[in-house]
């Protein structure tokens, strides 16, 4: 990992849902740290390695639209 990001927001579920990204520390034991902000209501931690790859944890469920 190169680079950690909190994705969060305060405001899960209302119309003009708002999401702010926060820098994570990655400590030297391979281990992540960051501060959830007061009043987080739903938060995605990315984790990007050296090839610009990125993993989302919680795994984010595409969702599937009926036509």
């Amino acid at each position: 990992m190169i680079e950690v990001n909190l994705i969060y927001t305060t405001n899960r579920g209302h119309r003009y849902e708002k999401w702010f990204k926060a820098d994570a520390k990655i400590n030297t034991d391979i281990t992540i740290t960051v501060m959830l902000p007061k009043g987080t209501t739903h938060y995605i931690v990315n984790l990007i390695d050296e090839h610009n790859f990125l993993v989302s944890s919680p795994e984010i469920q595409a969702k599937k639209t009926l036509i």
